[in-house]
């Protein structure tokens, strides 16, 4: 029987299912190598399946799925992170920073809120205006503030569907919105909230801190922030 160092690191390539169950990877290499005769060979092919699995349970905490939990929504929403390839270390700041103006929005978190906004360079926003049903957009922190304040004085609330790493681009992020609840949305006869038909979009300066969030349909139909 053939005992080479290729075969038997074959025995630890990982399939595509152990990305997702690391664990599973390690159970199935000891497995298959305690078939074999043991040698330096085999003690190698485990010892490299071994640092792979905790390689990756470093990378991802443990988590064996993408979803993440409450990313800026209630205790019961969930929400899924899509990227077309790893993230680089600046996309995971911008996500990281995403999740933490979400988070301070709906928390009412004035301050929290505008740290995760850029001071080098001039912010820029969108958004609905349920009290009004219009498209509201501005310029500079100032604004910014005053429009957050009216918002928290709303109750306004976002759970968060999907945060899309689109590839390429080091500075774009889209979200969307698995539902949107406030005041305003109760009074216009959606006392659960809705799905707002469109999403975010939200840009990043080269520290990953944001400089655009365009939230509703900025250069599309006025409509789109009707309650219907």
């Amino acid at each position: 029987m053939s005992h080479n160092l290729s075969e038997l690191l074959a025995a630890a390539v990982p399939e595509p299912s152990y990305f997702l169950n690391p664990d599973k990877l390690l159970h199935d290499a000891q497995r298959r190598l305690a078939r074999r005769r043991r040698g330096a060979a085999g003690i190698c092919c485990v010892a490299v399946a071994t640092v792979f699995a905790a390689a990756w349970l470093l990378l991802t905490g443990g988590q064996h799925q993408v979803s993440r939990s409450d990313v800026g929504g209630a205790p019961t929403s969930a929400s899924t992170l899509t990227t077309s390839g790893p993230l680089s270390v600046l996309q995971g700041i911008e996500v990281a920073h995403v999740r933490s103006f979400i988070r301070a929005y709906n928390a009412g978190d004035l301050t929290s809120a505008l740290t995760q906004f850029s001071s080098a360079q001039a912010v820029a926003f969108s958004d609905c205006d349920y009290s009004t049903q219009q498209l509201v957009d501005g310029h500079g922190l100032v604004a910014l503030t005053t429009w957050l304040r009216q918002t928290y004085a709303d109750h306004d609330h976002l759970a968060v569907g999907d945060i899309a790493v689109p590839a390429g681009d080091q500075h774009v992020l889209g979200v969307s919105f698995a539902r949107r609840t406030s005041d305003s949305i109760a009074r216009g006869g959606h006392p659960n909230g809705i799905t707002p038909s469109t999403g975010a979009k939200l840009t990043f300066d080269n520290a990953g801190l944001i400089t655009g969030y365009g939230n509703g349909p900025y250069g599309g139909p006025r409509d789109g922030c009707r309650l219907k």
